[in-house]
């Protein structure tokens, strides 16, 4: 599994309806970021690729996805000055992150209604 929700669970005192709402968003949000960190990427353009990785990274956190825990921080930290490898780091964190949705709505059948 690519995430953890132990967090998520600890902050909204295991209420269900707010833990779904919260995943609900999560597999709402991701996809755009992922496309326009994509283009930003393609773009070149090194401050908006930093600002869309910041705001990302909440994302990542709570969801405890460790295996681009990393790779976030770097495309934000390195983008703002030179990033040499962005569309592997990009690569890395788009798989990721869509592998979690696939995983969330297999696992909450519910929030395929997004």
């Amino acid at each position: 599994m690519l995430y953890n929700l132990s967090t998520i669970y600890k902050l909204c005192e295991n209420n269900e309806i707010i833990i779904q709402q919260l995943l609900r968003l999560t597999i709402e949000s991701i996809p755009p970021d992922l496309e326009a960190l994509s283009i930003a990427i393609e773009k070149e353009d090194w401050a908006l690729t930093a600002a869309i990785a910041h705001k990302m990274k909440p994302v990542i956190d709570i969801m405890d996805v460790s295996s681009i825990h990393q790779a976030v921080r770097q495309l934000e930290r390195f983008s703002s000055l030179y990033h040499p490898q962005p569309t592997e780091t990009l690569l890395l964190i788009s798989t990721t992150l869509t592998q979690m949705i696939d995983e969330l709505l297999d696992a909450y059948p519910d929030l395929g209604n997004c």
